[in-house]
């Protein structure tokens, strides 16, 4: 007798704002995995039921599960039930329906579970008997609006090719309800989603068949599409004529010739994949082999629960009774990423590629791992090796970007840091002793300023040239250091230099009123200037000069230091940011 089994997604938020949060989502997901495996539900396996509920639902460990249990798992009498609950989005460019993870960006349709590969790369080539995809979605996005021909219609979700490889398929069945619309809100029933719903109510006894005791999906059918308004009555594309038992005994379908009606019914829809690497436990006892995949289940709800220890427990127990176990091997080695354990996590996909060369996820992996141990060249060479074997797959062509950006920000870090900037890590200490430095040399180029301008007064035939040079030289060191103390150190230098622009202005002002009142303590000082002038008109110049130097010694030095104080506190913002 033929399992089943059963991957139950409902997620309510998403991290792109294009999809509006929903109410029952998750709810209507628990509920339906509650009643599965109830003793007086389904009385589905609970090993057999795996349940991922919002932020856990990520595009890629939603294909990468979905890719295990059809693929790896189900066998040939085998029922895979795909429960998805949340957004679905039609792409306005490609017009191909894509189902939202918790992290897919509207604008970015490859962060999105596409819906033609999930049939032909998966759906067509599982060696299930029959799976049935309930996706009870809010229909999301202007080209589903402007291309569906009534209300609540899937048809623009799927897309005549889709449509029509899945009735070239038998087992093949996708049952369709709307969650809501931009025209119709998202509703509910007793906490549920109204289709969920109606279809427990279903199940808990209209639509079972008195006879034998079985729920079938078709009998299921006719209960919900009497008893639900137009919006969540299901619409079904597939083609299945064989009873679809959710409960009850399950038929045997030795006698089938299989999942699809003929050979070519997968080509139609896109081809054959590359292998993945199970086939490489061929040469291992069957019923081993079966309890490795089991046991790799588990693992991976592991995982899914975040359980990360147990589930890398139990996969290293795994690869001790199959050492070559790919998917094993694959799973450790995400486990051991998720943890941080990149050189571990990489040994660990370098015995996968070596082991499967030609499985376009292990070079995958192996091309992020090796980015994230700086080994760019080499995850270059991997990420070409996997698209060379997958060329449609997005998160590789992401990753090969990533690496490329890598490369050129390392190409861009070639040229030196300039020696007149201070270290980026943070502004300089500006210490004691360093602050006693600045202010004697400060002291002493406005003290040699004073000089400069005195000189002719004292020593009227004086080479011209020497106050000249020593004011210049004065003046030159007082902006300087102004400048580069309020640059390097901030506010404190620029106090600093506040202080002895005050005191120049204090000796201007001083000597200015000694020029105008004879009645100040510096009269002697006014006597000797006027005896000086008096003497000898050329000595108005010296006077002039004295003023300028002073004025200039007054405001230069802190308008320098303001500018200073900004430009450095700006500089050192932006190397923050980086």
């Amino acid at each position: 007798m033929g399992r089943r089994l059963g991957l139950i997604i409902g997620i309510n938020s998403y991290q792109d704002a294009a999809f509006r949060p929903l109410q029952f989502a998750e709810t209507d997901a628990r509920a339906l995995a509650q009643w599965l495996v109830h003793a007086r539900g389904g009385q589905w396996n609970p090993a057999d039921v795996q349940v991922m509920l919002g932020a856990q639902a990520t595009h890629e460990l939603v294909e990468n599960l979905i890719t295990q249990i059809c693929l790896h798992m189900a066998g040939p009498e085998d029922l895979v039930l795909l429960y998805f609950a949340g957004h679905a989005f039609v792409d306005q460019t490609s017009g191909d329906g894509y189902l939202a993870g918790c992290n897919t960006r509207a604008q970015q349709n490859g962060s999105g579970i596409h819906l033609f590969s999930l049939a032909s790369q998966v759906m067509a080539r599982s060696s299930a008997a029959q799976i049935l995809c309930i996706f009870d979605c809010f229909q999301s996005g202007p080209a589903w609006s402007m291309r569906r021909g009534s209300q609540f219609d899937y048809k623009p979700l799927l897309g005549p090719t889709l449509q029509n490889g899945l009735q070239q398929m038998k087992g093949r069945v996708l049952y369709c309800s709307c969650r809501g619309n931009e025209l119709s809100p998202e509703r509910s029933e007793k906490n549920l989603g109204s289709f969920m719903y109606g279809m427990i109510m279903g199940v808990g006894g209209p639509a079972i068949d008195p006879a034998n005791g079985q729920i079938t999906l078709q009998h299921l059918h006719q209960v919900l599409t009497e008893r639900l308004s137009e919006q969540h009555r299901p619409q079904i594309f597939g083609n299945e004529p064989r009873p679809l038992v959710l409960v009850g005994e399950m038929p045997s379908f030795m006698s089938s010739t299989g999942a699809l009606n003929d050979g070519h019914a997968s080509g139609m829809l896109g081809g054959q994949m590359a292998g993945s690497g199970v086939g490489q436990g061929s040469a291992v006892n069957p019923q081993l082999l079966q309890q490795c995949q089991q046991m790799l289940q588990q693992a991976q709800q592991l995982v899914t629960m975040q359980q990360l220890q147990q589930a890398y427990q139990l996969t290293e127990s795994i690869l001790q009774m199959n050492p070559t176990f790919v998917e094993a091997l694959i799973l450790k080695a995400q486990i051991l990423g998720a943890i941080g354990q990149f050189p571990e996590a990489l040994d660990t996909i370098k015995q996968v590629v070596r082991i499967a060369p030609d499985n376009a996820l292990g070079w995958s992996m192996a091309a992020a791992l090796l980015a994230n141990t700086g080994q760019l060249p080499e995850a270059m060479s991997a990420a070409d090796r996997s698209l060379s074997l997958d060329p449609s797959n997005t998160e590789t062509i992401s990753i090969k970007a990533m690496i490329r950006e890598k490369l050129a920000d390392d190409e861009a870090q070639t040229g030196k840091r300039s020696r007149l900037l201070p270290p980026v890590s943070s502004q300089p200490r500006d210490t004691g002793k360093s602050f006693a430095l600045a202010a004697g040399i400060q002291a002493l180029a406005l003290f040699v300023g004073v000089i400069g301008v005195l000189l002719p007064l004292l020593s009227p035939g004086l080479l011209k040239l020497i106050p000249l040079t020593l004011d210049s030289v004065a003046l030159a060191v007082l902006l300087v250091n102004a400048w580069r103390g309020a640059f390097l150190y901030g506010a404190k230098r620029f106090l600093l230099t506040f202080g002895f622009s005050i005191l120049a202005f204090i000796i201007l002002a001083l000597f200015a009123s000694g020029l105008v009142s004879t009645r100040l303590a510096v009269k002697p000082v006014y006597n000797f200037v006027i005896d000086r002038v008096s003497t000898q008109f050329s000595m108005m110049t010296p006077l002039v000069f004295m003023i300028i130097f002073l004025a200039a010694a007054t405001i230069l030095p802190l308008l320098t230091a303001l500018i200073g104080l900004v430009a450095g506190a700006i500089v050192r913002r932006a190397r923050k940011s980086k």
